[in-house]
């Protein structure tokens, strides 16, 4: 199953709308935003996406009661993160801000990890875990981007935006 994965959007909707439309077209049957979506009008930008849509809080994300409706209105979720959840057949945990990264990967209680906040794309497996930030979805600080997980074989492609 193809995942598209996001973080760190920042209102900028047309990246968001370019991502959305790139993970549809891509097969993604799930899209999870990993915080700092930070407005309504942001999260109405993801509504051209076919599939799920389950996003967690970032440390910008200020009108929470606000994201919430909007995320509602879309049939989309949003909660505080981490939040840990089974996604076919896996056990995944996402967050915005990464904490405790190395002892979840050491746990052997969930096979991915999902975090934002840091603005640089990440990937890697350890003791069996994979470890992924998508990098920014919204232009501050690096080169756009969002990442295709694969839950089959735990690859991932990090996608230009």
């Amino acid at each position: 199953m193809l995942i598209a994965v996001i973080s760190d959007s920042h209102d900028h909707n047309e990246n968001i709308c370019r991502a959305a439309q790139i993970a549809a077209h891509s097969g993604c049957r799930e899209l999870l935003h990993l915080g700092d979506i930070t407005s309504p009008a942001a999260v109405r930008a993801l509504a051209s996406f076919p599939g799920r849509i389950r996003a967690v809080f970032g440390n910008c994300d200020y009108e929470r009661s606000e994201l919430r409706r909007a995320f509602h209105d879309i049939g989309g979720s949003i909660d505080i993160g981490p939040l840990a959840f089974c996604l076919a057949g896996k056990r995944v945990i996402m967050m915005h801000e990464p904490a405790n990264l190395a002892d979840l990967a050491n746990s052997g209680s969930t096979d991915i990890v999902l975090y934002g906040h840091t603005h640089s794309a990440e990937c890697h497996h350890e003791n069996g875990t994979l470890i992924l930030n998508p990098g920014e979805c919204g232009s501050w600080s690096s080169p756009s981007s969002f990442a295709i997980l694969n839950t089959d074989d735990l690859s991932v492609v990090h996608v230009p935006i």
